[in-house]
């Protein structure tokens, strides 16, 4: 059974990796219908993006598995716990961090994580794809990391079969993209699809997506086949949020040292090779800030 914590209002797995990887292996051997599993990696980054934008929050915990993706995340399951943060109940932040009438909240039970790497755990899923004959799909990434990224899991992973689409710009309103990729991933009955878009556009995407499916479905249901549906048949699949992982798999960009991952400055090591980061990592001290106030309770 999956479980989570909640920071800033999102839902974070709490399993173990070895049980969500037996989870999802058992998920994708017993479906028998059109279903779809969703997987997102929320960082501090996305996570106050969400906290901002009600309905990227919405977007995420609507996936099964939010993965802690991030020692940010580790550490805010740390000092929140499993507390439901209330922003309705919560005054602005400016006046929230210097209010003197936030008091300590009820001591509950803390429900911590141990962060899991999306790009890792996207490499275990490949792994058992090979290992289970599931062909696999990468959706994303630009001049042709997503290929060469497939091409070096091949190498690695003898008997990996699946495709690689790289669509370029896509507007999430224009069904057509959504269609064709849509017919792809049931004509190679592709079981597990990552997409590396960037957030929030691939996460936006993979509910465009899985919404499809869903459509789809039901026209199979009642014996129906649409424009937006071609060829309908029983499927089930995982979709799965990337981010740049296609630029780690591919060697495009060099992952940190296992020491430097060890003691959680991976983000540092990414800064440090793509300066560009600097702004992004700026919403890291609003996320630190957000998190402490969501440990205290205004009266």
């Amino acid at each position: 059974m999956l479980s989570h914590t909640t920071i800033l209002g999102i839902k974070i797995i709490t399993n173990a990796k070895p049980d969500l990887l037996a989870f999802i292996v058992n998920y994708l051997k017993s479906q028998k219908a059109s279903k779809h599993l969703k997987i997102h990696t929320p960082n501090p980054e996305q996570i106050v993006y969400a906290y901002e934008h009600p309905e990227f929050k919405e977007v995420l915990n609507s996936g099964d598995i939010n993965l802690p993706d991030g020692v940010g995340i580790e550490w805010a399951s740390k000092l929140v716990g499993s507390r439901q943060f209330r922003p309705k109940a919560d005054p602005p932040l400016a006046d929230a961090v210097s209010s003197k009438r936030l008091l300590p909240a009820a001591n509950r039970p803390l429900q911590t994580i141990s962060r899991i790497p999306g790009v890792e755990f996207m490499e275990d899923l490949v792994k058992l794809a090979a290992q289970n004959s599931w062909p696999i799909g990468f959706i994303g990434g630009r001049n042709g990391v997503a290929k060469l990224a497939f091409e070096k899991l091949q190498q690695k992973y003898p008997g990996l079969t699946g495709w690689a689409e790289e669509p370029g710009e896509l507007s999430l309103s224009d069904l057509s993209n959504l269609g064709y990729l849509e017919e792809k991933i049931r004509l190679t009955n592709t079981r597990l699809v990552f997409v590396g878009l960037g957030a929030p556009k691939q996460e936006y995407f993979i509910a465009k997506l899985s919404l499809q499916f869903a459509v789809c479905s039901s026209q199979l249901e009642e014996k129906e086949t649409a424009a937006h549906c071609p060829l309908p048949t029983a499927h089930s699949a995982v979709f799965m949020s990337v981010g740049g992982a296609f630029d780690i798999l591919s060697d495009k960009i060099k992952r940190a040292p296992l020491l430097i991952r060890t003691l959680g400055f991976e983000w540092l090591w990414r800064l440090i090779l793509e300066p560009k980061r600097f702004g992004r990592q700026l919403q890291l001290i609003k996320f630190i800030v957000l998190t402490i106030r969501s440990r205290f309770v205004v009266k």
